[in-house]
Order: C-alpha cells, then structure tokens, then sequence
C-alpha cells in the first residue's frame, strides 16, 4: 500500500516534476500537482484510474517492460520515455524513474515515478538530425561533384604535356571556376550545420 512521509509529500506537491505512485495493478495512488496541472487532471479523480489510459497506446509494452523490470529488481530506478496525452489533442513526450517499492518481505508493493516533460528536447533532437541527413545528402551529391571535377583536372595536368600558354590559363581556369563552385558549397553546408 502507498506510504510515502509527509514531508516528502509537501516536495513533491511544490516541484516542477511530476510524482506518480501506481499500485500493483496499475492505478493512480497518488499524483502530484504538477502532473495534474500538466496533464488537466483532478487528483481525487485519477486516484484508482489506470495508469495506462495515460499513456500513447505505442508506449503501452514500453510501460509495462519498465514496472516488470522494476519488479525484479525493487529500489533500483529504471529509466523510461513515454508519450502521454496533452489537453490540445497532442502527445507531449516524458521522462521517467521508476522504482518498484517493497513492502516488509521484499515484495514490490507499489511503484513511484518521477518525471519531466521533454518535448522540446525530443523536437529539438528530430530537427536536428533532419538537418544532418540534408548535410550528408549535400555532402554525399553536391560536394562531391567539383571535388571530383578538381580531381580530374589535377589527372589531367600530371599527365599532358601543355604545348602553350594559352592551354595552362584554359587549364588553370578551369580549377578556378570548380574551385569557386567546391567553396560556394562548402559554406553552405557549413552555413546550414550553424543555423537552427
């Protein structure tokens, strides 16, 4: 059964993080006035609901994986990341602990959760690697065509034998021109690795 000392109550009633308690069965026991105010919960009506009504439906196993991990191994924290429902309709991502508290035979008895809202890291993280799979196209197509353009005049010089001048200035011009292209793609690859 839920106990938890009165003081660690008052903490959690005033942090920014969410605390959950779920007994064995999966149902709320205790939530704390953050994870109601997040998540447009009344705690008097959560108390006895299912923990997983809460939860994406993706994200379900995902829970339950984590509170049996925890079951096997009471007071260790385990780490967890699950979509819970938003009052616009949305999902907002979360971070968890879990711990399985045990009761006087070891036994779990009921499990406490900590958690924060990571949303905008999780969009932040996407956003990002979006824009490094751009690069490495860019990088993969785009620099390497003058690259290789340079490569091939470069093949050319060590092995013709120029007769004139005006062939070395072609020549020559030619690596300018690609050079210049290679230079203009380079810094927008590096210009687009900079922006966010």
């Amino acid at each position: 059964m839920f106990h938890v000392n009165e003081p660690f109550l008052k903490l959690a009633d005033v942090t920014n993080k969410f605390f959950v308690c779920v007994d064995m069965e999966g149902n709320y026991s205790y939530t704390n006035k953050s994870y109601n105010a997040r998540f447009g919960f009344e705690r008097a009506a959560q108390i006895g609901q299912h923990s997983l009504t809460d939860i994406h439906v993706d994200d379900h196993q995902l829970a339950i994986d984590t509170v049996g991990r925890c079951c096997m191994q009471p007071n260790i924290a385990f780490d967890v990341i699950l979509r819970k429902p938003a009052r616009n309709g949305r999902y907002v991502h979360t971070q968890w602990d879990f711990i399985a508290i045990p009761d006087e035979q070891n036994n779990p008895d009921y499990i406490m959760c900590i958690g924060m809202e990571i949303t905008s890291f999780v969009e932040d993280v996407a956003a990002n690697t979006l824009r490094l799979e751009e690069i490495a196209q860019e990088q993969s197509h785009v620099v390497r065509r003058p690259l290789a353009n340079i490569l091939g005049l470069a093949q050319l010089l060590m092995e013709t034998t120029m007769e004139s001048e005006g062939e070395w200035k072609e020549l020559i011009g030619h690596i300018y021109t690609v050079a210049k292209e290679l230079d203009s793609v380079l810094t927008s690859v590096v210009s687009k690795a900079r922006s966010k």
